[in-house]
């Protein structure tokens, strides 16, 4: 489904070759859509806590709305 609004927020720089976890969790829902927290992180070497690379809100619509050739072109 299409996102019709989302919040991003970038914490810290990752590499290439950093080893990232994932974390997505539904943090309400209510008839018409649903918001997902989505959570970056990576652990830290000196450490064993994990550290915040990047954070983000979604909201992604119950009902998917089809889109036509017109509603583009506008």
């Amino acid at each position: 489904p299409q996102a019709s609004d989302y919040k991003f927020k970038m914490h810290k720089n990752a590499f290439l070759n950093d080893r990232l976890t994932i974390q997505a969790q539904v943090i309400n829902s209510n008839p018409d859509k649903l918001m997902v927290s989505i959570i970056v992180t990576k652990s830290k070497k000196t450490s064993k806590t994990e550290e915040t690379i990047s954070s983000a809100l979604f909201d992604f619509p119950l009902v998917e709305k089809s889109v036509t050739n017109r509603q583009l072109a506008s």
